[in-house]
């Protein structure tokens, strides 16, 4: 019987029972004008494994299908639960963060209040030191953690303009950390620093790059819930905000 008329009798597809033929190496004649013949003997057997065949490769991508939705569900579960974790875990970093920074607040205005009590008994250098160590411990706890750049306007020169687009604090001054450019894809490490004057004013120093060569330095000054602050440098400008 020919390939065509097969096809037709048991509506299956020509080019797929020819592919099994092939590859089971199963009897059939082929020629020019006819094309693959099989023997009317074999025709039944033939498209009955044909068929067995068919069955076990829907049902094997069924298994897959059914597999790789149940991976897909565990996966998804997975992340819910990692999300959950790290939102949980978010909301407590961000009450000991608040209550740090409430204490190092009550500890700065007590400082202030003793500093006050204790005027006649302070040099005009001890008291302007005292003003500056307590501004800076301040402004430590509350300059902890990770930011991003949420507005900028700044000249050559400037590593938050040119390289960096965040960073993060640790409250420990010059820890290395790497960043990576954006052109070259170069990596090169930086340091953040924090200082401040005499008057309570505070300082970000950031440096290192690529080239060795450009660094920012401005007073900060933080919003009222310390999740964004401001650089203000001599010829640029910065807004920062807490990454969550």
């Amino acid at each position: 019987m020919k390939l065509k008329e097969i096809a037709a009798r048991y509506r299956i597809d020509s080019n797929e029972f020819s592919d099994f033929l092939v590859n089971n190496r199963l009897r059939y004649t082929k020629g020019l004008l006819t094309g693959i013949v099989v023997a009317d003997s074999d025709v039944e057997q033939y498209v009955s494994l044909f068929q067995d065949e068919l069955k076990r490769r829907k049902e094997a991508e069924i298994r897959k299908r059914t597999e790789e939705e149940a991976r897909k569900k565990a996966e998804a579960e997975e992340a819910r639960r990692r999300a959950e974790e790290e939102a949980a875990k978010r909301v407590i970093f961000e009450e000991e963060r608040k209550k740090r920074i409430a204490k190092a607040q009550a500890e700065f205005v007590d400082a202030e209040k003793r500093q006050e009590r204790e005027i006649i008994t302070l040099t005009e250098s001890e008291r302007r030191a005292f003003i500056m160590a307590n501004s800076v411990k301040l402004c430590r706890e509350k300059l902890t953690g990770t930011w991003v750049q949420a507005g900028a306007s700044y000249a050559d020169g400037d590593i938050l303009g040119l390289w960096l687009r965040g960073f993060s604090y640790s409250g420990v001054d010059g820890d290395a950390q790497t960043a990576t450019t954006g052109g070259t894809n170069k990596q090169f490490d930086y340091r953040v620093f924090l200082t401040g004057d005499e008057s309570g004013k505070c300082y970000l120093y950031v440096s290192g790059n690529p080239n060795l060569f450009c660094s920012t330095l401005g007073e900060i000054a933080f919003s009222d819930d310390n999740n964004f602050f401001t650089l203000n440098c001599r010829n640029s400008s910065f807004l920062f905000a807490r990454e969550r």
